[in-house]
């Protein structure tokens, strides 16, 4: 029993070395432009451009747009450009997302974004 766990011990320990801290983003997004509009159902959406400024490719590309009202969140559209395909340097993406909880822009007083992406 000792050296079955010594032996798992060790393969944990080997697992833990490679996987180190994370590399630096080469990729660097800035949003272009937003626009804010209804969709034909109804829902509040939100259409956003973003640009890799960076010098590295970049997929799974997300923008996550909150919507708050008197400090409270009160709903989030996810933005996903190119459904996780890639964005190289200088090129540019647009994607539209959907508020669900809010029935008109007028239900919040502010906005916050939140990209992610994977290098």
């Amino acid at each position: 029993m000792i050296v079955v766990l010594i032996i798992l011990l060790a393969i944990f320990s080997a697992g833990c070395a490679m996987t180190g801290p994370s590399e630096k983003k080469t990729a660097d997004f800035s949003v272009v432009s937003t626009n804010y509009g209804m969709a034909s159902w109804g829902s509040p959406n939100v259409t956003a451009v973003v640009k890799n400024k960076g010098d590295g490719v970049a997929t799974y590309v997300t923008l996550s747009v909150t919507a708050i009202k008197h400090g409270v969140k009160v709903d989030e559209a996810t933005i996903r450009f190119l459904n996780g395909g890639e964005v190289g340097p200088g090129e540019s993406a647009e994607g539209t997302g959907f508020f669900r909880r809010i029935d008109s822009h007028d239900d919040y007083d502010d906005i916050s974004y939140l990209m992610d992406w994977i290098d």
